[in-house]
């Protein structure tokens, strides 16, 4: 999103031009309602993509286009402060920003914040506070990065200021760029008193240090275009999730445009004047809104697509060149829509995210037009009333550091946003133990107690017949569907927590998806063991572990853990979401075999969510599954060949919906959040597929967590998720006595 004013003389005032002066090189100035207009088709393309993605796939390369404006603007604005007062002017700079941008992301953030804890469930209100401070301070792309390549907190829903992410790469790019400017600056200066040493008029030296400082300041331009787009087609391709966030993978974007404004005179005059390479620019963006969709690797050097047609119309688009798009970019309503653009950025997105939540529901085609027309109305106010106002205010206008002192504005959303911290729920094993007998001493196990045990009325006991010796031949009798009457553990605020101590820690004991690494962590009993268990697979295998962990500690077994997100224990080379072969799983599946070979354990666990697709089938469910199954024998006949036994863990049940946040926003109702069993146990998965190939006996527990017809989301006042697919620790510990007397029951335990 393009922050920097359209009046390219940098003071925000209508119509404004810079005195012109004598010494060269010229730098263009003035108003240039093109500019607008490119920037009107940028925000365009974000809202609709934003509104109805499936009717424009690639309109999220608006921020692109957004990101060459802003470089092209403000290396304009610096190259005039340095050639009219002979310095970069950083809190002048700064100050000018401050005042041009804060006012209107403060009002947004914190007016975001009070609906969220109005409209959003309450599952997402502490990742929402999180975010509002991120973005106020200018971090949230890195915040967001983190989430993207951490698998435990990819899946969650999307908050209502993640959009800041942009402004956040931009708000880092003008910390460092006016620091490149002051590195040219000398240059040029050291230049200059060569020349005047040798006798030359000031007019001579005004011009070399002129000169030399925009020369230095485009190499410069170009080196940092060069190194930043070959790291964004490097990390597109090794970790396109955070690649897509980080400040490092765009930068590129934004120095080009200021590499254009760097051009000299005679180059830029030259180019200006082809108006068919306005047009060429303007259609480059608009195909690309088409041509890239969520699939395509981005930015990476498809985003040279939007990047280089924004560059083309930003240097070809305005009056001057002949059969340009000037008069379309220039249009009244056009450039209306770019006067508006920032505050349309920053108040379209929060009002989709809340309404969608308020409603439950995708936006329809007539909330979209609603929504657009309360959009432009909410942006024009705030344009009016707020940017303006504040912008042109003669007490900050005149006064460098009173304009820089706006930064402080970003306390009001910061602490608004805190005030959540003294009003998380309490830790959920003090809040409910009053009320369900046995509860404290299961919940007491939950919070860490290394012998934790279930009562015949909680979690999966409640699915178990009191009366079978067995619980393998019992069936689930779920606690019934009604609005909750009495509490259940964990409370669904606390719920996405509510994991494995294997997670805790900087990065857990869980390889990155772009990490082909082995990362083993040991637990159980690690100073006299009798026995050593591998647990192996994906995060779904790991979710196992507080059960298995307990076990181990109280049968002195060692566990061995050995996880890495989103990846089967296959040979099969699996594809990733864009469908590129998945090299880096398939390697530490390599890795793992290999291990496992060498260090012996007696038995190694396994077990995988069935979510990806392969080379030969990149399509998710049955072909896959038995393609990514064979690949799991192949492994599993390795080590049978070499006496450990493997023993697998058929795949538990997937809802289909986040259970904490369907929970929160529907008052508990579980049959809202319950789904059929057909629908959440498929057939034909890996694990089961690759059981009936060998003679692993694959252990099954999901009698104990779904009812013959129906899955629910809370089984004896249990909460079974703490998401789409991962079972809640909580509810885990309650299916140790019968996962331990079931792994004991296969042959592997002989």
């Amino acid at each position: 999103m393009s922050t920097a004013n359209g009046r390219s003389d940098g003071a925000g005032r209508p119509g404004g031009r810079h005195r012109a002066v004598a010494t060269p090189p010229r730098v263009p100035s003035g108003f240039r309602p093109d500019v607008q207009g490119l920037r009107a088709v940028a925000v365009s393309l974000v809202v609709i993509y934003h509104l109805y993605p499936d009717a424009l796939p690639g309109g999220y390369v608006g921020v692109d286009v957004f990101f060459a404006i802003s470089g092209f603007l403000i290396t304009g604005h610096l190259l005039r402060t340095v050639r009219t007062t002979g310095r970069v002017g950083f809190v002048d700079f700064y100050g000018r920003r401050a005042r041009r941008l804060m006012p209107a992301a403060v009002l947004v953030l914190a007016a975001t914040w009070l609906a969220s804890w109005a409209v959003l469930p309450s599952t997402q209100l502490a990742a929402t506070a999180t975010q509002v401070r991120a973005s106020a301070l200018y971090f949230q792309n890195w915040v967001l990065a983190h989430d993207a390549v951490d698998y435990l907190t990819a899946d969650d829903a999307p908050s209502p200021v993640q959009h800041f992410w942009s402004l956040s790469v931009e708000e880092q790019f003008y910390l460092f760029w006016p620091l490149l400017v002051l590195v040219a600056l000398g240059v040029g200066t050291l230049a200059a008193r060569r020349l005047r040493a040798a006798g030359a008029t000031d007019e001579r030296v005004a011009a070399r240090r002129a000169a030399r400082t925009r020369g230095v300041m485009f190499l410069l331009a170009v080196a940092v275009v060069a190194v930043s787009f070959w790291y964004s087609v490097h990390e597109t391709r090794v970790n396109p999730s955070a690649a897509y966030f980080v400040t490092t993978t765009r930068v590129w974007e934004l120095a080009l445009g200021a590499a254009l404004a760097l051009l000299t005179d005679r180059v830029a005059s030259r180019v200006g004047r082809v108006g068919v390479l306005g047009w060429l620019g303007l259609g480059l963006v608009v195909a690309s809104a088409f041509l890239i969709d969520e699939g395509s690797p981005f930015p990476g050097s498809v985003a040279a697509l939007p990047v280089g047609g924004a560059v083309l119309l930003l240097a070809s688009g305005s009056s001057v060149a002949k059969l340009g798009p000037s008069r379309l970019m220039s249009l009244r309503p056009v450039v209306f829509v770019g006067d508006i653009s920032y505050s349309l950025y920053l108040w379209h997105w929060p009002l989709i995210i809340l309404w969608e939540a308020h409603s439950g529901d995708d936006i329809g085609y007539l909330d979209g037009p609603v929504l657009l027309v309360v959009a432009v109305l909410l942006s024009w106010a705030t344009k009016v009333f707020v940017e303006d106002r504040v912008r042109l205010a003669g007490i900050l206008a005149g006064h460098r550091w009173r304009s820089l002192a706006t930064v402080a504005t970003a306390a009001v959303p910061v602490l608004l946003a805190s005030i959540y911290i003294g009003n998380e729920p309490a830790p959920y094993h003090a809040t409910v133990q009053a009320d369900r007998p046995g509860a404290a001493s299961l919940l007491q196990d939950a919070a860490g107690s290394s012998t934790p045990s279930a009562t015949p009325t909680t979690g999966a006991a409640a699915g178990a017949s009191s009366s079978s010796a067995s619980p393998r031949r019992s069936a689930t009798k779920a606690t019934p569907a009604s609005r909750s009457a009495v509490p259940f553990a964990p409370p669904v605020e606390a719920a996405e927590q509510d994991m494995g101590a294997y997670t805790k820690g900087p990065g857990g004991c869980q390889a990155a998806q772009t990490s082909s690494d082995l990362l083993s962590c040991t637990y159980g009993d690690t100073k006299h063991p009798i026995r050593t268990v591998a647990l192996v697979g994906d995060s779904v295998a790991g979710q196992w572990f507080p059960a298995l962990n307990a076990i181990a500690l109280e049968r002195h077994w060692k566990l061995v853990l050995n996880l890495h997100s989103l990846c089967p224990w296959s040979a099969t080379m699996t594809v990733t979401g864009d469908g590129e072969a998945y090299r880096a799983c398939h390697t530490w599946g390599a890795k793992l075999t290999a291990a496992l070979l060498k260090q012996r354990p007696d038995v190694v666990i396994t077990s995988a969510r069935p979510s990806l697709g392969t080379t030969d089938h990149p399509e998710v469910g049955t072909a896959a599954w038995r393609a990514i199954g064979s690949g799991a024998v192949a492994y599993w006949n390795r080590l049978t060949a070499a006496g450990i036994p493997v023993v697998p863990i058929a795949e538990t049940p997937e809802m289909h919906k986040d259970v904490p946040d369907c929970l929160a926003s529907t008052d508990d109702d579980f049959d809202q959040c319950s789904a059929t069993r057909s629908d959440a146990l498929r057939p034909g998965t890996p694990m089961v597929v690759a059981a009936r190939r060998t003679q692993a006996h694959a252990v099954t527990m999901n009698d104990l967590v779904c009812a013959p017809k129906v899955c629910k989301p809370v089984v004896g006042n249990i909460l079974v998720y703490r998401d789409k697919h991962h079972i809640t620790q909580t509810f885990m510990l309650t299916l140790k006595p019968f996962l331990e007397k079931r792994l004991l029951a296969t042959k592997a335990f002989d």
